[in-house]
């Protein structure tokens, strides 16, 4: 009997809608083109198990953090990106994903359904040295990519740059923390720079 893979159907469905939605965040800032969940999602992936390595207090587990970075965003596939300033109109935002997380595995092979599952579970905790890494890389690609808009001509992105939680999930991991406020101030000089210019 041939081996068939249509009981992975759902999480196929999945990743391929993750290829197709754009971050609400920069469409809300006028950025039409800005990346998918899934190109965040693999800038996420391969930057925490890179700067992983890097980080010797507390010792991270490279594999684990890769694996966690992979799940993070899967769930809105489903349910979508909410956007920091709609998060107070989500009180159960957690409970959504959690579900919608449950009903992409539904159908994986149990003790990969369960890795995955816990793996999500734990990073939604925020409780481990990893899952707090995995947080933190996920703020600091989002910084990069913000960088980047502007650079190429974006208006400012002003909140991203000033929302204090961004910063305070780095501050733990001093590497990351030093990026970030590096990022911060080569911004604060080309705006410098551009107002001096006239621009």
């Amino acid at each position: 009997m041939q081996h068939s893979l249509s009981h992975m159907q759902t999480i196929f469905q999945a990743v391929s809608l993750l290829k197709k939605l754009k971050r609400t965040g920069w469409i809300l800032r006028g950025i039409r083109n800005g990346e998918s969940l899934a190109e965040h999602s693999f800038g996420t992936a391969c930057l925490a198990w890179v700067l992983s390595r890097e980080i010797k207090n507390p010792p991270l587990d490279s594999d684990k953090v890769l694996k966690m970075a992979i799940v993070h965003d899967i769930s809105e596939a489903f349910i979508g990106d909410i956007p920091y300033v709609a998060l107070k109109y989500f009180s159960e935002k957690s409970q959504m994903e959690n579900a919608a997380f449950a009903d992409i595995t539904a159908d994986i092979e149990p003790d990969l359904r369960d890795e995955m599952r816990n793996l999500f579970a734990e990073f939604q905790a925020e409780e481990t040295p990893e899952a707090k890494f995995v947080k933190a890389v996920d703020k600091l690609d989002m910084l990069i990519t913000a960088a980047e808009y502007e650079k190429a001509g974006t208006a400012s992105l002003l909140d991203f740059w000033n929302n204090s939680s961004t910063f305070e999930a780095l501050k733990p991991f001093e590497p990351l923390y030093n990026y970030a406020n590096k990022l911060r101030n080569e911004r604060a000089d080309r705006l410098a720079g551009r107002k001096e210019a006239g621009l």
